[in-house]
């Protein structure tokens, strides 16, 4: 039997080659598909664009990787709750939100204002060479490339657009801040007893007159001051004027076919003094009127502040 063995080996093993490998395929194909669909499992979905398990799994191992180098002590039985997994999809459903926010306003960070915050921002210290440049070896440590990092540093600039256009938009009045700062800041033990207003509704029936009077009385109560959010951009003409070189054709040009904008219809303004004299009237009449004309227009001219008074 075992002499069989070793005279066919070559042909046993092609034997065993032929049975084993369709179980192969057909399980192993069958396996390899069932863990890529369930990576590739849609849970959650924003704006058409699908959230995916494997993005989901990936996301909450950073969330834990950043807890836990910040709590080293922390429980390792928190990180797997259901409630910590749940929050990890809250907050990526919330970035994918700003995400299609800022590409739907053309959010768009330019390369200088990217490399200008790189340089400057501390919190970029730890993957910033002495020369500002990024550190590559650090960035592969974590799994990104420098073209990775660029573009998701890009994209959280843009969601802080979005995110700055609606918490700017929020006037908060000083006293409603001062109060909520009093009530983090401050430390007070109280004692108290719930009164149910309900218990004393029927007991209490203001008049309108009441109600009037206790409102001009505590009228600043119910005020918040005024408040204004203002942008605005200067534009200074000088300045202006230091960049732009027109050449005088241009200049011609532009008056020429702009020249009814620079120019304004002919005006005179005139006084006279009417003799009147009919045509039909007599040759003596004539030359009175003449006479008397030639003397107005003497005076006149002798003294042209006074022609009102002619």
């Amino acid at each position: 039997m075992f002499e069989f063995v070793r005279t066919h080996n070559r042909w046993l093993q092609l034997l065993l080659l032929i049975l084993i490998l369709p179980s192969f395929v057909v399980f192993g194909i069958q396996g390899y598909s069932s863990m890529t669909s369930g990576g590739n499992a849609t849970v959650a979905t924003v704006d058409g664009q699908s959230i995916t398990q494997a993005e989901w799994d990936g996301s909450h191992q950073q969330q834990v990787e950043r807890v836990r180098r910040q709590m080293p002590n922390a429980d390792p039985k928190f990180f797997d709750s259901p409630a910590a997994r749940a929050e990890t999809l809250d907050a990526l459903v919330r970035e994918r939100v700003l995400q299609v926010a800022a590409t739907k306003l053309h959010l768009a960070v330019p390369d200088d204002r990217l490399q200008r915050l790189f340089v400057s921002d501390p919190q970029f210290a730890t993957v910033r060479n002495a020369d500002g440049s990024v550190n590559k070896d650090l960035l592969a440590a974590q799994g990104m490339s420098s073209e990775v990092f660029a573009a998701r540093l890009r994209q959280d600039l843009a969601v802080q657009q979005v995110q700055g256009g609606i918490t700017g938009s929020v006037l908060l009045p000083q006293a409603v801040a001062v109060q909520a700062m009093d009530a983090l800041l401050q430390r007070r033990e109280v004692r108290y007893q719930r009164f149910d207003a309900k218990d004393y509704l029927a007991k209490v029936n203001p008049s309108d007159a009441e109600i009037e009077a206790f409102y001009k009385a505590h009228e600043a109560d119910f005020k918040a001051p005024e408040q204004a959010s203002i942008e605005y951009v200067v534009l200074d003409l000088e300045s202006l004027k230091q960049g732009i070189t027109v050449p005088a054709d241009d200049l011609q040009k532009y008056y020429t076919e702009n020249a009814s904008r620079y120019t304004a219809a002919e005006e005179r303004r005139a006084r006279h003094i009417l003799i009147k004299a009919d045509k039909d009237a007599a040759p003596d009449v004539k030359q009175k009127a003449k006479a008397r004309a030639e003397a107005l227009l003497a005076e006149a001219r002798k003294n042209p502040a006074g022609f009102a008074e002619l």
